[in-house]
Order: structure tokens, then sequence, then C-alpha cells
């Protein structure tokens, strides 16, 4: 187990990433890409899109699905509904299932998860994540544990930002996957359009800086992205509207004379321009959109490409 197998003939398929809310499935996508495209942040539920990523090997094409965290509970509102329905459609598409999880004995969430693969009968690999804080010998127990709930191909620890046998773990997905041509071109890396990739920077940056409260009220719509070619000197323009869920959080995302608001555009237009490798302007505009995670029409129209 967790050796670094030969691929034979060239391998092309899709493998959903799925976990609990902040095990890493989002810096693992940036890690494997070898770019940033799905927001990061400490706090959990980031991510609130499948979020597809290409990795090209000599021998393989790895098409892999990052998806929203598990809610811990699915009967919230529109929104934790449509992430589960996100979930759900990812595994039934996919050739093969990643599932992240912590280095501690399997929850609840993790067990739901295997109940999902065990019913659609899909190979499934485990990534146990963050062995860099604990012990070696801690982690065979809990490897024990998950062989008993699902018979994986593959179980591997490994540590996502140390990039701890990163190699084995993408050798062993490619290995998994069906054979057959590449799906996608060489170059191409994602199927987003770089509306949602910006839009996914500046929705980061505002669970970088607020509390708790304002980042799960919020969502980014990119209004307009209007490229400049015509000079070295000129930059794109991108406007972007904020959306919050009522009036009082408006005062706390623009912040004393604007500061706050300032920050966030300060660093999304860094990441922005270091995205597309051209200086930008950034205007960012805050909306008031009550109740909009129960508004099943823009919650539909926020993951969606122009």
């Amino acid at each position: 187990m967790n050796q670094t197998p030969e691929i034979d003939e060239f391998r092309a398929g899709y493998v959903s990433i799925l976990g609990r809310a902040n095990v890493g499935k989002s810096t693992l996508l940036n890690k494997l890409l070898g770019t940033k495209i799905a927001a990061v942040s400490p706090k959990p539920q980031t991510s609130r899109d499948n979020l597809l990523g290409i990795v090209h090997g000599d021998k393989f094409e790895l098409s892999l699905l990052d998806t929203p965290g598990w809610p811990k509970s699915v009967n919230i509102d529109t929104f934790a509904s449509s992430m589960i329905k996100d979930i759900r459609e990812a595994i039934d598409q996919s050739d093969l299932i990643l599932l992240m999880s912590a280095p501690r004995p399997p929850g609840t969430i993790e067990r739901s998860l295997i109940k999902e693969i065990k019913d659609r009968k899909k190979p499934a690999i485990l990534a146990i994540n963050k062995i860099d804080t604990l012990r070696k010998s801690a982690i065979l127990p809990v490897i024990e544990q998950y062989t008993s709930l699902y018979p994986f191909e593959e179980i591997i620890p490994v540590s996502v930002l140390k990039e701890d046998n990163l190699d084995i773990l993408i050798n062993n997905l490619a290995t998994n996957i069906p054979k057959g041509p590449p799906k996608y071109k060489k170059d191409q890396i994602t199927d987003r359009s770089i509306s949602f990739i910006l839009a996914e920077i500046i929705r980061e940056k505002i669970f970088i800086q607020y509390g708790d409260e304002i980042p799960y009220s919020t969502a980014v719509k990119i209004e307009s992205f209007q490229q400049n070619n015509t000079g070295v000197a000129k930059k794109d323009l991108i406007e972007a509207t904020i959306y919050i869920e009522r009036a009082s959080q408006k005062a706390i995302l623009v912040g004393r004379e604007g500061k706050a608001l300032k920050e966030v555009g300060i660093d999304a237009r860094v990441e922005i321009e270091k995205f597309l490798q051209r200086s930008i302007y950034l205007n960012l505009w805050v909306k008031t959109k009550e109740k909009w995670k129960n508004d099943e029409q823009f919650v539909r129209e926020l993951g969606q490409d122009d």
C-alpha cells in the first residue's frame, strides 16, 4: 500500500474531492494544479460550488472536482441544499472519489459521505490530511477504522501544506481512473470562466478580512470585466458587487471611512493581478439582498458562468 504505481496506457477521468469543511480540499486542488483557482481561508465552508481543476501528466489527465464541505445540517436553507445537490452530482459523474479526512476517527460527516459513496458503488481513495500534526503511530488506528467502513482502493496519509506524499497520491489517482484519451486541451486547467475565478478571489479576501458573521452572509458577482489590450500601460477594469443579507451588515463590511472594504480591494487586486499577469482597476460595490440564501434563482445564478 501507498507505493507509487506505474501508469501503462494513457488514462483520463473525473475525480471528486469530498470531505468536511476546512479539511484541505481546495488547498489540495491548488497544489496539484500548481496555481490558485480555488478560494482558501481558515474558515469552514469557504468553497460553495463544484470547481473543476485539470491536472495534465505525461500519461494521464485528472479532472478534479473540488466540492463544498458537507454541511453539518442539510436543512438550513436553499443554499445548503444546493451544496448537497452539487456534491451528489459530482459523485454521480465521477469515475473515482477522493475522500479527504483529518487524522482522527471518522465522524458523522465522514460517515455520511461514505454512505453516499457506498450507495453509488463508487471506487474511492482516502487521503488522511495533516499528518504532520500528530505521531505516525496515531494514524494506524484511524486507518483501521476507515478500513472497516469501506473498501478503499488506497489509504494515503498526506500533508497538503508540506506537500508530503502528494506524488504518491496523484499517481494512485491516475492509476485508478479509466484508460482513454484526454478530454481537454493540454493548457486548460479549468472549465470555469475568468469572471468566476475573480469572484472567488474577492470572496476569499472577505473571508480572511472579517469575523464569523459577515463572510457567510456575502456573495460576489462580477458585473463587468473590460480587458484593455490597447497598450502596455493600460489596465483592465473589473467591477464587482458584494451582496449582503441585511442592511445593518453594510456598515461592518464597508468599515469606517470605507477602510475595511478598501483593504479587501487592495488584497484582491494584488491576487487578481498575479492571476491575470497584468494590471487592473478594481471597483467594489455593496448591495443588500435580503435572504439571498433562500432565493433559489439567485443562488443558481451565483454558481453559473457568464
